[in-house]
């Protein structure tokens, strides 16, 4: 694939006995996954931002994210 920044969807699923599903989609499969015992919002989304999904990052990759709630921090 040279020449071509991959792309790295982020997904997010929140159930209704309260666990959280955060992950991310990319050519090379899905990465990055974690269940959280909560709600994800904006404190929680930030933390797997920087500690989970960046260092499965590669140089060139490109995140693309809705505009969740959770997803709209100071940051």
């Amino acid at each position: 694939m040279q020449g071509v920044n991959p792309i790295v969807a982020l997904w997010s699923q929140s159930f209704s006995y309260g666990a959280g599903c955060l992950g991310a989609l990319t050519l090379r499969g899905f990465i990055a996954p974690l269940v959280l015992d909560g709600p994800i919002n904006c404190d929680a989304f930030e933390t797997y931002v920087a500690r989970v999904l960046v260092p499965e990052l590669r140089p060139g990759d490109i995140v693309v994210m809705d505009n969740l709630s959770s997803h709209k921090g100071p940051r």
